[in-house]
């Protein structure tokens, strides 16, 4: 009368209440009921197959196996434990849980673990070239390698050379300066100006041949040679450089008797020839590019979305541009010397009069005269006295903060009695960024993180960086 709990094996019988009917058919069956089976934790033993964890613009998965276990979850989480939707593609610290069961339950399998997708090497060098003594100085051009899926630089690099042009010898041309976002380690190589003296006596001119550059006339674009002078065989290097909507349509180099030089196409708008035994003319025309319907400016950027209009408005105004010529990555983390970037760069890109308090934001970077101006301003005072962290990733709470001083440096922010209930409960009265929360949540600068959270302590991403200045700004 009692379904049974305990192990043991029993008969189960079906019984008819009702006296009309026979049974037919099995009408008892034999049930075993075992013992109860813990299931084994096989963690240690499960292979867990690691992605490469430098930056390559792919996601990072993982992948585990275990002999009897086909069904796996896995999840990715940032360090203040929110989970991702997908692998993370970015540099930065994460977390990875693995769990898995076999289908008989006998075996189980739960691994957490960081990780850390380390940021990509990227090289940049600066090209060699030459001149002779007397000849105005080249334009510096760079070489870079190790972007990823036709990624760009945020900021181009600042090229000097010690070398006036009058004095022989060899000098060392010096990329410093540029930045290309969290997902990349930049490191430079030195090119080489060789400044050669010019040839006398035999049968060569103490002038030496003239390269004549000629452009058409809507000077649509620039040409460089480099050597302006140079002897029979050696070799002329010429770099083009269209006007914003030009492409160069033709490039010819002719001798003086008017018969065409061949020239080598090295790509990169640099093109070669060896030069003759007379001089040369260098002629180029450029032509505009026929107009094509606007396509949105990053596939990643919905037009839908509530950052769209901001990321439009930070690209136009010079703000920031995108991690690649398709996308701009809106969910990424930013640096604090990103994040006071951006804002310096909403301001105009003003010059700080002031001295470097900071030892950790050298001269050469590109975010030195924003630290500084910010510093000046009050608008950041470090991580401490004498440090900034500028590769530290910036939170909610540092972000509306040096937006709310910023305010406060132009004479804004709240006057006498402005007091209201803060709208977030995890935004503390006695918190630094108290005041400026308030501010910002009253101006419609930020709505928070949901009705009532404001999560302070969160990485500030691209697109809520953008969205904060744009409202600020509006």
């Amino acid at each position: 009368p009692v379904a049974p709990t305990h192990p043991g094996t029993y008969i189960v019988k079906v019984e008819s209440g009702n006296p009309n009917y026979t049974l037919t058919g099995k009408t008892s069956a034999t049930l075993p009921i075992s013992e109860l089976q813990q299931a084994q934790d096989v963690s240690n033993q499960v292979a867990v197959t690691d992605p490469s964890l430098v930056y390559d613009g792919k996601a990072k998965v993982y992948t585990a196996a275990y002999e009897g276990i086909t069904d796996w979850t896995i999840a990715y989480y940032d360090t203040e434990g929110k989970k991702l939707d997908s692998a993370p593609v970015n540099a930065g610290d994460y977390w990875v849980t693995i769990n898995g069961e076999s289908e008989n339950k006998a075996v189980y399998a739960s691994i957490t673990m960081p990780f850390t997708v380390t940021p990509a090497q990227l090289v940049i060098k600066a090209d060699n070239q030459s001149i002779r003594v007397g000849e105005s100085l080249p334009t510096y051009t760079y070489t870079v390698t190790g972007l990823v899926n036709g990624e760009t630089l945020d900021i181009e690099p600042t090229l000097t050379c010690a070398a006036d042009g009058k004095t022989a010898g060899t000098y060392d041309i010096v990329a410093k300066g540029a930045d290309a976002g969290a997902n990349y380690e930049i490191s430079y190589e030195k090119g080489t100006l060789t400044v050669t003296k010019r040839s006398s006596g035999g049968g060569s001119s103490s002038s030496g041949s003239d390269y004549i550059v000629s452009v058409d006339s809507d000077k649509h674009g620039t040409v460089t040679v480099s050597p302006k002078r140079a002897d029979k065989g050696d070799t002329v290097t010429i770099t083009v450089k269209p006007d914003k909507d030009y492409e160069l349509d033709e490039l010819t180099v002719t001798d003086k008797s008017g018969d065409t030089i061949k020239i080598k196409d090295k790509g990169n708008g640099k093109f070669t020839f060896t030069m003759p035994g007379s001089k040369v003319t260098v002629e180029a025309s450029f032509k505009q590019i026929d107009a094509e319907p606007e396509a949105p400016a990053f596939a990643d950027v919905p037009a839908d979305a509530y950052y769209a209009d901001a990321v439009a408005w930070a690209v136009k105004e010079g703000i920031t541009s995108g991690t690649s010529a398709t996308t701009f990555t809106p969910n990424a983390s930013c640096t604090r010397a990103q994040m006071v970037t951006f804002l310096w760069r909403a301001n105009g890109s003003p010059k700080a009069s002031g001295g470097n308090p900071f030892t950790d934001v050298s001269a050469d970077a590109y975010y030195y005269d924003a630290v500084l101006w910010a510093a000046e301003r009050g608008i950041t005072s470090g991580t401490t006295a004498t440090t900034f962290s500028p590769n530290a990733t910036v939170t909610r709470a540092q972000a509306v903060t040096v937006i709310y001083r910023n305010v406060q440096a132009q004479g804004g922010g709240f006057t006498g009695s402005w007091m209201f209930p803060c709208p977030f409960t995890d935004v503390p009265a006695d918190a630094y960024y108290f005041e400026s929360v308030q501010w910002c949540a009253m101006k419609n600068i930020t709505s928070g993180t949901s009705a009532d959270t404001f999560s302070p302590d969160a990485p500030c991403t691209r697109s809520q960086i953008v969205t904060f200045l744009y409202r600020d700004a509006q």
